[in-house]
């Protein structure tokens, strides 16, 4: 269809023809009825091009054409109506102008990769906490989604999990949002610490190494909302969870996860008030007024907010993309 489509551009710009975007669209479309196209091929394009059924920016085009006429197929005037709000995404997708062009062929191989890697077995569920101890070993999906939101998912995409150390990424860059980046550097470092993820180590400057290890996640932590009460600030991160997300899908909270986490966090404790302590050495601990207590409690909180693959794509994306959801902008 997109090659028909430029070649029919062509022609018509040799004879110096002015034709409408929707008319050229509707002739690609074009089969043996010179006057009506199908539903069906227009929907199965879409879908094709990786724009799934519950996309938020084309769901009124979806309807209409599902809605405006019990027929099959659509005249042009019809299929003029439905696509005139819609105009600039569709065409990005009938001119296959998205990041990923030939997107089934990028499937493919995803596809490809998924079913050769189904059956390993190796490795095991995490167990520093309980509760991850206990989820299905043989939950698997991969999900995708571009800065364009094209997606594809295969497999378990909709089955939640807890986000873990997923959360570290977003809280730090909720942080570097609302207070800056040199305020939020003040009291945790950029560099790799070198060590294990947990590990009872500062930088030279009395600092955690960085955002992205426990102790660096805690500090972070720490600075989210500190003048709101509890409640408030973990409210404000389930919103940001699901802003980035694009709404596509709810994202959740897993109480079990939470108390697992709290129940087993003597290490985390010992990092929050091993950064706490002031020394000569350490000139720096958490902001103040910070509780710790509160603080702790809001990092597993976050460790627990539960999402699943296809969600978590979109999430990636809009990372991806400068912090902008390709969604909802």
């Amino acid at each position: 269809m997109e090659s028909w489509s430029r070649i029919t551009d062509s022609i018509l710009e040799k004879h110096h023809i002015k034709i409408p975007i929707e008319k050229r669209f509707f002739l690609s479309f074009i089969e043996d009825d010179e006057e009506h196209i199908q539903k069906k091929t227009v929907l199965d394009c879409i879908l094709d091009k990786g724009f799934l059924e519950n996309d938020p920016r084309l769901l009124q085009f979806r309807n209409k054409l599902k809605s405006l006429t019990t027929e099959s197929t659509l005249s042009y005037e019809e299929f003029k109506e439905c696509a005139e709000n819609h105009i600039c995404i569709l065409k990005q997708i009938f001119l296959s102008e998205m990041i990923i062009p030939r997107f089934g062929e990028f499937t493919d191989k995803i596809k490809d990769i998924y079913e050769k890697t189904l059956d390993n077995t190796e490795g095991h569920n995490a167990d520093y906490i309980p509760q991850l101890k206990r989820v299905n070993p043989d939950q698997y999906g991969v999900s995708v989604c571009t800065i364009d939101g094209q997606r594809y998912n295969i497999g378990d995409t909709n089955k939640y999990f807890s986000v873990q150390s997923c959360c570290k990424p977003i809280n730090y860059a909720i942080a570097l949002e609302t207070l800056g980046e040199d305020y939020v550097h003040t009291y945790v470092g950029r560099e790799p610490s070198g060590q294990a993820f947990n590990e009872l180590l500062l930088n030279k400057k009395g600092r955690p190494h960085n955002p992205l290890i426990n102790s660096g996640a805690i500090m972070t932590t720490s600075l989210l909302y500190p003048d709101k009460d509890m409640a408030l600030r973990f409210e404000e991160l389930m919103n940001t969870w699901q802003q980035l997300s694009g709404n596509i899908h709810s994202i959740g909270f897993n109480n079990s996860v939470y108390l697992s986490e709290k129940r087993t966090a003597d290490r985390n404790y010992a990092l929050a008030y091993f950064m706490n302590e002031i020394t000569e050495n350490k000139p720096i601990g958490f902001p103040d007024k910070t509780d710790l207590s509160e603080t702790l409690e809001l990092y597993f909180q976050s460790c627990s907010i539960e999402v699943t693959t296809e969600s978590l794509s979109v999430v990636a994306s809009t990372l991806a993309n400068g912090g902008i959801n390709p969604f909802t902008g």
